[in-house]
């Protein structure tokens, strides 16, 4: 009975934590996303403890299949799936769950003398659980697999359950015994988890886990001429390079030549001894664009980051500027820095989808341009599945008066290009006007009248920003 009273909570547990991270890494950090998983693992501990008759066993059992049947879609279609999408399915496996969770321990509540035991090991079923998705899983898996077997460690739960009590059901005036049938999905929904875990990783060559998220090292088009390494965060790509030695030095993903950023390193009116920040690192790309004579600087966070870009890609080692990572918090970074005279300066750092919010804020901004000289340009990279950043970074222009536009190429992906959206921002009216960057500038956002926003340290809401 103990163990029941232990193992139930723990799950619970355990599901409401990776859950919160699914959601924060494949979609934004953002308390509203913090406060869902929270809200809902609270409301079904209220529900189960205070009105106990609300949960029905075989209701919530014959839910739990078809959600499972949808978790799995979910984490088959990955960064492909809405944040609707995302919330709703998530959300409700994480409901159901901890509804299960916490209406059955209710049902196992013993004799009043032995209450002070029972809340004793919920409370200690759900500390582990927090500290088996917070310091084991880490070390045990190098990706975030305890999503996917706390669901299963759910099932097969119940699967123990039903066996223990025998439980059964009537049809056609027969008896049937539930659990065969709760054995078999238990073994099939297993065997799904196994097969999506095997399909994620089968071009994959390195994985790490760390603070900062799960990065993935993949083979693309292995024994052919466009053979490539990729380097993912999470759901997001963070570069590409090809091993044929006549096509390493090519730009690629979101970084080629008719991005935004590469027309504004390609374009930049002073094309020798050039002085280029870079906000995140990923593969080191942009050092492609590195000439005799230029310094490229770049702001990492991530050691795992740096030791792969140094290790398994060549971008740094084999560009013709002057390299330099600078590792830590790229904005902590620039505030104790002098002015760094950037001709310019990019902004790419990626949390999973999500640009971080304290990179695009007034105060942060305005850091960036003491390090941009007076004619130099900010690129800021805003691809995004789930959020609108546009506004944002227009307000960042009106905030201090310069010149924007937005370049995005929408050409055909594959062969190591992705579509892109950049948004390019200086005060050097000369360069922002000129025909190469004029010519592909899909917006410029004061004649459409975009609705600005300015986001301070002290206030940024992506509710704003969230795309319908």
């Amino acid at each position: 009975m103990k163990a029941w009273w232990f193992a139930l909570p723990a799950c619970g547990s355990v599901l409401l934590l990776a859950t919160t991270n699914k959601l924060c890494l494949d979609v934004a950090s953002v308390p509203f996303l913090w406060l869902l998983p929270l809200g809902l693992y609270l409301l079904t501990f209220i529900i189960c403890f205070d009105r106990p008759e609300w949960y029905a066993r075989k209701i919530f059992t014959l839910l739990l299949v078809p959600l499972l049947v949808l978790l799995c879609y979910g984490l088959a279609k990955g960064h492909d799936l809405s944040l609707a999408g995302h919330v709703l399915i998530f959300g409700g496996n994480l409901f159901v769950a901890c509804m299960i969770c916490h209406g059955e321990v209710y049902r196992l509540k013993p004799a009043p003398r032995f209450l002070t035991s029972f809340y004793l090991f919920i409370a200690a079923g759900g500390a582990v659980g927090g500290v088996f998705v917070g310091i084991l899983a880490p070390i045990l898996f190098n990706s975030y697999a305890e999503l996917n077997w706390g669901f299963w460690l759910l099932s097969a739960l119940v699967l123990c359950l039903h066996f223990r009590e025998k439980t059964e059901a009537r049809f056609r005036s027969r008896r049937w015994r539930l659990w065969p049938a709760m054995l078999a999905g238990v073994l099939v929904l297993g065997a799904g988890l196994l097969y999506q875990s095997y399909r994620d990783n089968r071009n994959t060559v390195l994985t790490a886990r760390n603070f900062y998220g799960v990065l993935r090292l993949e083979v693309l088009a292995p024994g052919t001429k466009y053979l490539a390494y990729k380097l993912n965060h999470g759901t997001i790509s963070h570069g590409l390079q090809f091993a044929d030695p006549s096509l390493s030095h090519v730009a690629t993903t979101y970084y080629n030549e008719p991005s935004g950023v590469g027309l504004t390193l390609n374009n930049f009116p002073r094309q020798t001894n050039r002085c280029v920040g870079v906000v995140g690192l990923g593969v080191g790309t942009l050092a492609a664009y590195g000439r005799p004579g230029d310094a490229f600087r770049f702001y990492e966070i991530n050691p795992e980051v740096r030791e792969i870009a140094d290790g398994a890609f060549t971008f740094l080692r084999d560009s013709a500027a002057q390299v330099e990572v600078i590792p830590g918090d790229a904005r902590l970074s620039l505030e104790r820095e002098p002015p760094q005279q950037f001709d310019v300066l990019v902004l790419d750092a990626f949390s999973s989808d999500a640009v971080p919010t304290h990179l695009l804020t007034r105060e942060a901004f305005a850091d960036y341009f003491r390090h941009v000289k007076p004619d130099g340009a900010i690129a800021v990279h805003i691809s995004n599945r789930h959020l609108n950043l546009l506004p944002v970074v227009v307000g960042m222009s009106e905030a201090f008066h310069c010149l924007v536009i937005n370049i995005q190429w929408h050409g055909e992906s594959g062969k190591g290009f992705s579509p892109s959206s950049w948004v390019i921002l200086s005060h050097n009216q000369s360069f922002m006007l000129s025909q190469p960057m004029l010519s592909h500038a899909s917006l410029i956002p004061y004649e459409f009248g975009t609705n600005a926003i300015v986001w301070t340290d002290d206030y940024a809401s992506l509710f704003r920003v969230i795309r319908r």
